[in-house]
Formats: structure tokens, sequence, C-alpha cells
């Protein structure tokens, strides 16, 4: 079989498997709320309204939205079901409440969940979705990783203007270029209204929009990445290695802690390789060695020996309950010594490797699992 045939066999498996519900559909369901388990998540989205949610066409301006999501009360760590237009609060992901904020509103809102909790945890969280992603998705995902993860304080997510197609690849990245200033203006707006450093949770081609976004920001405001977020982290990045040095050669100061999620056996960032022409430069997301990324301060956590887990391995972050267990104890770890900066390395089980100032920590399976 020929490497375009196979990519293609890939994509369109992905296109059945994406075929069972309207991916994009979302409806509000009130009684969700006493069903399920309540997240609040927030939202910033430059995609275009179509009256009943967001699609995928671009809009110039952001649009800021507060939802409770409603977790089912029964399901395994990391599975994320979505019943479409007719979802089932007991099974799905559920909208139970969505609240369209002006920039005050939402400000406003941010402070008041940041002010419920105990100092230590307060703190933001954004996330950036990848490729072939809805509006819907996005929110539910982020919610998923929320509850999952059990992260504290405000969670935003940047819904910006995916397809949401799997045959989308080249809309989606250019979207991914358009959305870099909707971006920097919500890191900016969350920062000044919060005064708080934001944590970013950017996956796949997510990636290579926050490293853009953060670029453009150092480029007028030299150091203000070091001095504003607490922390940076780069799931499955679908991004040329070269074009994330030549980014992080803009920044004044990397901010700390720089985390890479790694994985040499991720399947779809194989596809994105070939769709190159290559097979023989990996993306930053499935790098299997430190030598590329030698003398950067970024620590690299390599997943490839835990067990496969779903979305062609392309997510083990959110889809394996053995990470998402580790995530968590990590979480817990960091609460009880009331600090958001912590040294992963001292912190995760594995074997270790230095080179030049960046890190890799090889995840095991038995490692993991084991308690701490």
């Amino acid at each position: 079989m020929s490497k375009i045939a196979s990519v293609v066999l890939c994509l369109c498996i992905s296109v059945l498997a994406s075929c069972a519900h309207d991916r994009g559909a979302a409806p509000i369901v009130p009684s969700a709320i006493q069903i399920g388990h309540q997240e609040t998540i927030f939202g910033a989205t430059s995609r275009k309204s179509h009256g009943s949610g967001f699609g995928f066409e671009r809009s110039a301006t952001v649009s800021l939205l507060e939802m409770d999501i409603s977790v089912p009360p029964v399901r395994d760590k990391g599975t994320l079901s979505l019943g479409g237009a007719d979802p089932d609060p007991r099974t799905d992901f559920v909208i139970s409440a969505q609240t369209d904020h002006d920039e005050a509103s939402f400000r406003r809102r941010i402070k008041n969940v940041l002010n419920e909790i105990p100092a230590y945890q307060r703190e933001v969280t954004v996330f950036v979705h990848g490729f072939n992603n809805t509006h819907a998705e996005a929110a539910f995902r982020t919610a998923q990783l929320k509850h999952d993860i059990e992260i504290p304080g405000a969670t935003i997510f940047y819904s910006w203007p995916s397809k949401g197609a799997p045959l989308g690849y080249a809309y989606d990245e250019d979207s991914a270029l358009v959305a870099r200033d909707g971006l920097e203006k919500l890191l900016r707006a969350t920062h000044n209204a919060t005064g708080l450093p934001v944590i970013i949770v950017a996956h796949s081609l997510g990636s290579q929009l926050t490293m853009e976004a953060l670029r453009q920001i150092e480029i007028s405001s030299p150091g203000w990445s070091r001095r504003n977020l607490s922390g940076v982290i780069l799931m499955s990045p679908d991004l040329d290695v070269d074009l994330f040095k030549s980014q992080l050669a803009r920044f004044q100061s990397i901010p700390q802690p720089f985390v890479i999620f790694a994985n040499s056996r991720d399947r779809a960032l194989g596809i994105s390789q070939r769709i190159r022409g290559t097979n023989t430069r990996a993306r930053l997301g499935n790098i299997s060695s430190l030598e590329q990324l030698a003398g950067l301060p970024v620590q690299v956590i390599d997943t490839s020996n835990l067990k496969r887990s779903r979305d062609l391995n392309h997510f083990p972050a959110a889809n394996s309950p053995t990470l998402i267990t580790l995530l968590r104890r990590l979480r817990v770890q960091a609460d009880a010594q009331e600090r958001r900066r912590v040294e992963l390395t001292q912190l995760l089980p594995g074997d270790i490797s230095r080179l030049g100032g960046a890190v890799r920590v090889e995840l095991n399976e038995t490692a993991v699992e084991a308690p701490q």
C-alpha cells in the first residue's frame, strides 16, 4: 500500500468513527444538573456564532461564555462519551447551563470562582484544543480534564475555528494562525483581570497556535511569558522541531516549567509526518531523544512505554487511566506543598536523562502504577 493510500485509509477510519452522531451538537439540558457531577468552565472562542452554537467559520471577534458541564455519574477515567443532539446525562457529557458574558462580567465571574477556593489553589488554566475538534468537543474535553485530573482554580478553554473534520487539516492549520490574536488577547486579559500567573495546556495542533501566540507576545512585550505564565504544557504537540526552536528563540526568558508530553508511538503524528512527505523528521510530540532539544530548558515526559491509549495514541494525558492517575497524584503533591511550580523530575517515576539543560523522563507502566 502506498504512503498516500495509507494516510487516506487512516483518515477514512476516523471519518467513519465520527459519523455516529452530530459532533457539533450540544443541546443545553438543565435536568442534567440533578444527575451528573457539575464542572464549571469558561470559554473564549474565535469561531463565528450560528445562533445555536459556534461552528468552524472564523470570527474577527472573541466571544466569552461560561458553561456548566455535567459529567456522567458512572464512567471510567479518561473516557469522553458524547451523545450529539440527543445526549443522555446518565452516560454522556452534557451542558447543563450556559451564560454569555461581556468582558466585565467574564472577569467578575472568574474572580468569584477564584475567591471561593484556598489561596494556594488560585490559579488559571487555559486549555487550547487540537486538530479536528468542534466547539462542543473542546468544551467537553476541558471538563473531562478538569474533572479527571482535579484541576483547581478557574479553567478556560480557547476554542479556535477548527473545521472539526478529519479531512480539514489544511483549513485547521490556517485557522490556527488566524486565531493567534484571539489567544494573545485572552492571555493578556486573563492575567490583567486576576493578577495571577496563567498555566497554558495545549494539545496537538493547538501547540503550534500557542507557540505562535506566545512568540508574538514576546516580540511586542519581551519577558512577558516568564513574568505572567506559571507553566506551559504541550501535549502531543503537532509542531516541527525546527519551528519550535525558532519560536523559543524569540523568548527573552522561557517560562518554567515548560513541559512536553511526547510519544514515539503516536500514530496521529506519524500521519502528520507522512502528509509532509517524510518519515525521518519527527514532530515535537513524537521525538524519542533529547538530541534535538539540547540546551533548551524544557522537560520531556515520554509516555511511549505506557499502554496504548485511545484516539490513535495521540492524547494519553487525557485518555490513559494510568497517566491520569499519575497526574492527579502530582496535583495532590503540588497542592500539599502549596506552590505552583514543581520540579517534575523529582515527582515523576521513570528513567531520567539530561542533555544541556533539557530533561527527559521516560515513564514505564510498572513505576507509574506503583504506590507513592
